[in-house]
């Protein structure tokens, strides 16, 4: 998993996750995690049958929205794996599927800072997963929209950037200074 391999990353940035959520239930879990030893396991939980957390934050499930359907379908990348690692993968896969409607249950990745949420996405397919550098992007501009107008002005200026405008302005030209190629 691409996030569990970017973790020191993470850390590096003063950030205490990834936190996964899954839907099922202890034993199932426990199997995924055999199968997926590169994945700490302290970073689950696991949501009631009934999906409160993935109701609460408006989680559809699959087919629900055909256009997101059709994105999640066009960002699926298949993970990289060995023959014996994709047979293991499936092998685990039908074994782990929930034989309710809980395989249809879509996902999505929250970057939460402090009091807000600074990054949502919605999966369109299961498997569909944001590159974790732009939610990494999503976390330092909400760290800069953080500081005070002083500060901001202060390292434009150290930039040779303008100064003047509202602080909307400032963060964003600020932000763009550091990461020209985001949007």
């Amino acid at each position: 998993m691409q996030w569990c391999k970017r973790i020191p990353d993470l850390r590096a940035q003063g950030i205490m996750g990834p936190c996964f959520v899954s839907l099922g239930d202890y034993k199932a879990l426990q199997l995924f995690l055999e199968t997926n030893k590169d994945i700490p396991r302290d970073l689950f939980l696991i949501d009631d049958p009934s999906m409160p957390g993935y109701v609460g934050v408006g989680f559809k499930n699959l087919f629900d929205n055909n256009d997101l359907t059709l994105k999640g379908a066009k960002n699926l990348k298949a993970p990289e794996l060995s023959f014996g690692d994709w047979l293991n993968w499936v092998r685990t896969a039908v074994t782990l599927a929930p034989k309710d409607q809980g395989v249809l249950r879509l996902g999505g990745v929250f970057g939460l800072y402090k009091d807000a949420v600074v990054y949502a996405y919605e999966e369109g397919v299961p498997g569909d997963v944001p590159d974790i550098d732009e939610v990494l992007l999503a976390f330092e501009k909400e760290k800069i929209s953080r500081l005070k107008i002083s500060k901001l002005k202060a390292m434009l200026k150290e930039k040779g950037l303008p100064v003047d405008g509202k602080k909307i302005e400032l963060v964003d030209r600020l932000f763009l200074s550091i990461h020209p190629n985001s949007q």
